[in-house]
């Protein structure tokens, strides 16, 4: 999930699908102006635990999938 996350966003701010975590966080922080860490948690951060964090992982995907788009 992470990984389509990350290739998604860099297409979204014109990085090639295969561009470091830390290329599209960067690029995903000024656009949207959450900080790099907490973009690259999106993007890098440990496994989810259990089934409750891995749907707070995949809700903050989709938040940042749609802040990048301008959506939100």
């Amino acid at each position: 999930m992470r990984d389509g996350t990350r290739r998604s966003l860099a297409g979204r701010l014109g990085l090639p699908p295969d561009a470091p975590v830390d290329d599209v966080a960067g690029a995903a922080a000024a656009r949207t102006g959450h900080s790099v860490d907490e973009v690259r948690a999106v993007l890098a951060g440990p496994e989810p635990a259990d089934e409750r964090a891995l749907v707070a992982v995949a809700q903050a995907a989709e938040r940042l999938r749609q802040e990048v788009r301008g959506v939100v």
